[in-house]
């Protein structure tokens, strides 16, 4: 299991959303502009954003200048983004990363630039030190480099690719010890919603589909899932208890999502990087073909993973039997729950069912 020290850490301030999203009303208290972020559950519903399906998200698309000039320069007119439409796109490009989703969270963390951070800091991804203080750019280009590096390496990279699986490592809900105002809570509408103004859609028209983690199953799945065709349910993970495992572990998630979808796991099988070779000492099948429902092990040092090794659930198998959807614990969000796509590896163990 792997504690990631993240090269940011996020805190929320409560942004300024101008009155062109329908979420947010102005108050004047005392001559300072307050928003009052009104829950978007009516439009896109509400989100679970420390837990959730397969990986299936709101997937950002390209952005026209044309698009920039209707929906972004307007909000942005006044503030440190003003006239960076071409800049944003083509840093976007430059990275790979979806420029509807690369925008959004910019015009997010800094209310369209023009958060106190923005102005006084050049920092309109309000980027964090592991003691939370803010970082100062000389420039808010290299801030946006800094952003856009960040957001390539540490998520999109990583099979995070959409508000849905980006949320729950870069605002999260838990342990957030910077957010004591639970405005995370937000993030992930409030992402979705302007992705859908930049684009020129309604909320509801937002293209909802998969990335890669919402793929159609391409493997094998347990015999006791199969009732699913392929689609596992929701988890509901939040409402999870203690068990022999150690709090918000990796061995914690798997033992409570295996339960959860009814197949058996054993309280005992040791750190994540044992399972493999005990299981069988207690009377599972295990094997090196990834299995949808199986869960997965790999041993200390591989991977990625820290010293004691590694254990996630396998959600959805693809490329093939090459590639692996996974649910997980206590990897990119310390003790938080994660999705990611990932290769299989020679060094992993996949656990099934219990032998009769």
């Amino acid at each position: 299991m792997r504690n990631l020290i993240t090269a940011m850490i996020k805190k929320k301030i409560l942004l300024a959303l101008l009155t062109s999203l329908s979420s947010g009303v102005f108050l004047l208290i005392g001559g300072i502009a307050v928003i009052v972020v009104l829950v978007v559950i009516i439009f896109i519903g509400g989100e679970e954003s420390d837990g959730g399906s397969a990986g299936c998200g709101t997937v950002g698309g390209d952005l026209t200048m044309a698009q920039m000039k209707a929906n972004f320069e307007p909000n942005a007119k006044g503030g440190i983004l003003e006239g960076k439409s071409q800049y944003l796109l083509d840093l976007a490009k430059k990275n790979k990363i979806p420029q509807s989703l690369f925008v959004a969270i910019l015009a997010q963390e800094s209310g369209w630039g023009k958060s106190q951070n923005a102005i006084q800091h050049n920092n309109v991804a309000s980027l964090m030190g592991n003691s939370n203080e803010l970082w100062g750019y000389k420039t808010v280009e290299d801030n946006l480099e800094h952003y856009a590096k960040i957001l390539k390496n540490e998520y999109i990279d990583k099979g995070l690719t959409t508000p849905e699986t980006i949320g729950p490592k870069y605002a999260p809900t838990v342990n957030a010890t910077n957010d004591s105002g639970h405005i995370n809570n937000n993030w992930i509408p409030t992402a979705k919603l302007i992705m859908a103004q930049l684009e020129g859609k309604s909320s509801k028209d937002s293209k909802t589909e998969s990335n890669i983690g919402c793929t159609t199953h391409q493997g094998e799945t347990l015999k006791g899932l199969k009732k699913y065709h392929g689609n596992l349910p929701k988890t509901k993970h939040p409402e999870f208890g203690g068990n022999a495992y150690a709090f918000r572990q990796c061995t914690w998630w798997v033992y409570n999502r295996r339960l959860e979808l009814g197949l058996p796991c054993d309280p005992f099988f040791g750190n994540g990087g044992d399972w493999g070779s005990t299981a069988p000492s207690k009377g599972y099948s295990v094997g090196k073909k990834p299995v949808q429902g199986a869960a997965v092990s790999w041993p200390p040092y591989v991977g990625g993973a820290g010293g004691y090794g590694h254990v996630a659930f396998v959600e959805k198998v693809l490329d093939g039997g090459k590639k692996i959807h996974i649910s997980e614990h206590n990897w990119d969000v310390p003790y938080g729950y994660g999705e990611r796509t990932i290769d299989v590896l020679p060094q992993m163990t996949f656990i099934y069912d219990k032998k009769k």
